[in-house]
């Protein structure tokens, strides 16, 4: 086997290339929990949901985002699945069921949020200038798991929350759901840009009385002038 390897190696070279030992993606080890359910909350366009997809290869994802661009484009992804595999959701969560304002960036889908931005906002993401607002539905998760999805979802399940400084009202209005999780993945914004946004202590909190514990990060962004992190998914693994 060895000198097969030699063999490849040679060939590969003598044509000017290069190999190089692409490392396993391991999720930060949560490949390791036998998940089977995903709720993907501030879905956008499946970035997240794709990417699970490829670990997770026989879990059943259910992603929500009242983004209309950004939903054609989850949606159409969804229907690829095949039946049955990916469910798409036109919808926001938070504590309450009711119909509310939404702050839609059409050049940046990822920004939106049913938070106003800040100042500091403003400042830093200037290009950022194509807004409108719209009205979405809100549910509590707890709600559209029973009204919307209407399934019994296994045990083995991973949240992840992505929903621009709305985090703290996702959970309240999804305690039983959250719950049942083994494990969530949280975005943390350390910068100011919406208002009203949770701090990590806010958020620690409420996941804590829910069982969690903060079990490191998965992904970061940094400020590109001084180098400090603007925001960063956060994950907390059930006790």
């Amino acid at each position: 086997m060895k000198l097969i390897r030699k063999i490849i190696v040679k060939v590969v070279h003598s044509l000017g290339y290069d190999l190089y030992k692409i490392p396993k993606v391991d999720f930060a080890g949560l490949d390791h929990l036998g998940i089977v359910t995903i709720i993907d909350i501030g879905a956008n366009r499946g970035q997240f949901a794709q990417k699970a997809k490829s670990i997770f290869t026989d879990a059943t994802i259910f992603c929500f985002e009242p983004t209309p661009t950004a939903f054609a484009d989850l949606a159409q992804w969804a229907r690829s699945q095949g039946q049955e595999r990916v469910f798409a959701y036109n919808v926001a969560l938070g504590d309450k069921r009711e119909q509310k304002e939404f702050f839609l960036h059409a050049d940046h889908t990822d920004s939106s949020s049913m938070l106003k931005t800040t100042q500091h906002y403003e400042q830093e993401f200037s290009f950022d200038k194509n807004r409108t607002s719209v009205k979405v539905e809100q549910y509590p998760l707890d709600q559209a798991i029973k009204e919307l999805v209407k399934k019994d979802l296994q045990k083995e399940m991973l949240v992840k929350m992505d929903v621009q400084g709305y985090e703290n009202l996702v959970i309240e209005g999804g305690r039983e759901t959250l719950s049942a999780a083994r494990a969530c993945i949280i975005e943390i914004v350390n910068d100011p840009l919406y208002l009203g946004q949770p701090d990590f202590k806010k958020i620690f909190l409420l996941m804590d009385g829910l069982g969690f514990v903060y079990h490191g990060n998965f992904e970061q962004v940094k400020d590109h002038k001084d180098g400090h992190i603007v925001y960063y998914d956060a994950i907390f693994i059930k006790k």
